[in-house]
């Protein structure tokens, strides 16, 4: 029946400019050059593990739960879910090109 125009603030927040697009671009870029940092930090402390596990006789089995700290298990299990979400992501940007 009758026609509104939508007001300028409307056609304005569909509109993305260059500046917010660049602004989420760079956001993107540090959030994953930051998950690629504690990745790495996660693959020291896992293979830092491994290096004392190496150490371990398979008799001493119950003393590899003691030389693991809780921090180490956390790290490890930590890095091990950023690793897998990482390679889920780049799998489904390669799909989508």
């Amino acid at each position: 029946m009758h026609h509104v125009e939508a007001p300028a603030a409307t056609l304005e927040l569909t509109n993305e400019s260059p500046f917010r697009t660049l602004v989420r671009e760079a956001l993107g870029v540090v959030a994953a050059v930051g998950l690629l940092v504690v990745l790495v930090f996660c693959a020291q402390t896992a293979w830092q593990v491994l290096q004392v596990l190496g150490q371990v006789k398979l008799s001493d089995a119950t003393h590899a739960l003691s030389v693991i700290s809780v921090r180490d298990a956390v790290l490890c299990v930590v890095g091990y879910r950023i690793a897998m979400r990482l390679v889920q992501v780049f799998i489904r940007n390669r799909r989508g090109q």
